[in-house]
C-alpha cells in the first residue's frame, strides 16, 4: 500500500541589518511550518521560533527550513518544542535545514531536541554556509524515546530536563557572545567554572579561555589583566583565583545566572 505524506511544511526567512538593527526582509511559510518572532530589546539579536503545527512527524512527512543572514545581521533560531519522530510505516521522515551567514553576521541555531521513537526512520541534513568573518553557533540534540531506549519514565524525564537546561545554557552563551563585552563574558565563564569546581580556584589556561570565548589569546590576556587591576581575580600559572565573586557577578552585567 502506498502511504501519502501526512504532513509537509517549509519556511524561508531572510534577515538583514538595516537602520541599526536586524530586520526581516523575506518570510515564506507553507504547510505545517510557521515562524514567530518574540519581541527583543534594543541591541539584542533577532529571535525566530519555528513551529510545526502538525505536532510530531512520521514516515513520509517532510520539513524544510532555510534561513539567510545578511552582512552584520544577528539572530537566534530555535524551535517551540522538541521534534518527535514516530514509527514509520514505509518512507522516512525528511528534515532539511539550510543556513547561510554573510560576513560579520552572527547566527545561533539552537533547536529543541529531536526525540526518535521505536521503529522511526529519519533522514536529516543540515547545511551551513559561512562567509569570511561570519560567526555561527549550532547545536542539534538527538534523544531516543522510551521504547527505543528501554528506559523508565522517570529517567526519560530526567534526561529531557538535562537537555532543556543545556539548551538554555547554550542560548545564554549565544546571547552573551552577541551583546556582552569581553570583560563580562570572561567574568561569566569564570563564575560558571567556579560553580562546578568550587573553592575559588579555577584551573583554566588563557589558551582554553580563548577557545571558549571564540577570540584570540592576546585578547584574553588583556582582559584577564583588566580584571586583575579591578581586584576581582588573581592570575597564576594555569590557574585563576577569584578574589571578589560579587564583583565578577556585577561585571558580567546580567550575562551570568546562578545555577538552579
Amino acid at each position: 500500500m502506498h502511504w501519502l505524506p501526512r504532513s509537509e511544511g517549509s519556511v524561508r526567512l531572510d534577515l538583514v541589518y538595516r537602520e541599526g538593527r536586524t530586520r526581516l526582509a523575506v518570510l515564506e511559510q507553507s504547510g505545517a511550518a510557521r515562524v514567530r518572532f518574540p519581541k527583543t530589546g534594543p541591541g539584542e539579536p533577532c529571535e525566530a521560533v519555528l513551529i510545526n503545527t502538525a505536532g510530531g512527524l512520521t514516515g513520509g512527512d517532510s520539513l524544510t527550513i532555510a534561513a539567510s543572514l545578511g552582512d552584520g545581521a544577528s539572530a537566534v533560531l530555535t524551535t517551540a518544542a522538541a521534534e518527535k519522530i514516530y514509527r514509520a510505516r514505509q518512507d522516512a521522515v525528511a528534515i532539511s535545514v539550510a543556513l547561510s551567514v554573510a560576513g560579520n553576521a552572527k547566527l545561533a541555531w539552537l533547536p529543541q531536541p529531536t526525540i526518535v521513537f521505536d521503529r522511526a526512520c529519519l533522514e536529516r541534513m543540515t547545511r551551513v554556509d559561512l562567509s569570511a568573518g561570519a560567526t555561527f553557533l549550532g547545536l542539534e540534540m538527538l534523544i531516543f524515546g522510551r521504547a527505543a531506549m528501554g528506559e523508565s519514565v522517570r529517567l526519560h524525564r530526567s534526561l529531557l530536563r538535562c537537555a532543556h537546561a543545556f539548551l538554555i545554557q547554550t542560548a545564554q552563551t549565544a546571547l552573551a557572545n552577541g551583546r556582552s563585552t569581553m570583560e563580562a563574558r570572561l567574568a561569566r565563564w569564570l563564575l560558571m567554572a567556579d560553580d562546578r569546581i568550587g573553592g575559588g580556584e579555577v584551573p583554566l589556561t588563557h589558551r582554553f579561555l580563548a577557545v571558549m570565548l571564540g577570540v584570540h589569546r592576546p585578547g584574553v590576556t588583556k582582559t584577564v589583566q583588566s580584571l586583575e587591576r579591578k581586584g576581582l581575580i588573581r592570575a597564576g600559572r594555569q590557574v585563576i583565583t577569584i578574589i571578589d565573586r560579587n564583583g565578577l557577578i556585577k561585571m558580567s552585567d546580567g550575562a551570568y545566572l546562578p545555577p538552579d
